[in-house]
């Protein structure tokens, strides 16, 4: 058994945040390398003379910050060491992933034509009685899954299935459709896995996940399609490069007048 600093119970550091912090060092210094499987639960208690609730409370918390997975009848797993994409330029969600050296595969789920939800319709400027084509494709990073890609076009698409599986996003919308994107808009939410996203990307129902939204328009400011991407956040960190206009804004805090808001 690997031998670890015992919690202190006078410490006013909570305990299951000693035992975490223990953990974590343990990780760091690489006598869990990524991948790797921690002790059970019970090996836990005895290794920190700690109940079960304080050793799965240490191990949530390292879960929430994204250094281990907990894997259904598997146990707890480290975490490979996230990868950061960086947001520079108008640019397809594959290209994003090819550019930072990633070595990823795409598995085609589905495409179809569907009535897309009202938030889509609206999202892609039209009402819900419109058919569009949906696909939804799931990207892979050193053959583990790590994203869910949903997309939905302006309009439904004569796409072969071969053509699905080869061609990505703004490929379809360039070589299918004749259209060039011009700008997009993003937006970044988060939630909890489904029963759905569960099953397709290999993870526990109810574990976080980062949702990256985008809309596409041509350069007439028509949109293009909206792409919801589910991604995994322990694999992945998105970073932004925000340039400057000519002249800074907002270079001083304006005066008010005290007497001005004051109620009567």
């Amino acid at each position: 058994m690997i031998e670890v600093n015992k919690i202190s119970k006078v410490s006013p550091i909570p305990l299951y945040i000693q035992v975490a912090d223990s953990l974590r060092e343990q990780i760091a210094s690489g006598v869990y390398p990524p991948g790797s499987l921690l002790p059970n639960e019970q090996t836990l208690m005895q290794m920190y003379e700690a109940s079960r609730v304080t050793i799965r409370n240490a191990l949530d918390l390292l879960v929430e910050d994204g250094v281990i997975i907990k894997k259904q009848g598997k146990g707890s797993f480290v975490t490979d060491s996230k990868k950061t994409f960086s947001l520079t330029s108008l640019q397809g969600f594959y290209s994003l992933l090819v550019k930072s050296g990633a070595k990823v595969h795409t598995k085609l789920q589905s495409t179809s034509n569907v009535l897309p939800p009202k938030e889509i319709s609206s999202a892609l400027g039209h009402d819900e009685a419109i058919e569009v084509r949906k696909i939804e494709r799931l990207y892979l990073i050193d053959n583990q899954p790590f994203a869910l890609a949903v997309t939905h076009f302006y309009r439904d698409i004569d796409l072969q299935q071969e053509e699905a599986e080869k061609m990505v996003g703004y490929g379809i919308l360039i070589e299918k459709l004749g259209k060039e994107p011009h700008f997009a808009k993003y937006s970044i939410t988060a939630s909890t896995s489904t029963s759905h996203l569960s099953k397709t990307m290999g993870i526990d129902k109810g574990s976080p996940i980062l949702i990256l939204n985008r809309i596409t328009y041509s350069a007439d400011s028509q949109p293009l399609e909206h792409a919801r991407h589910y991604i995994r956040p322990d694999l992945c960190a998105l970073e932004f490069q925000i340039v400057k206009k000519q002249q800074l804004e907002d270079l001083r805090i304006q005066s008010v007048d005290a007497n001005e808001d004051t109620p009567q």
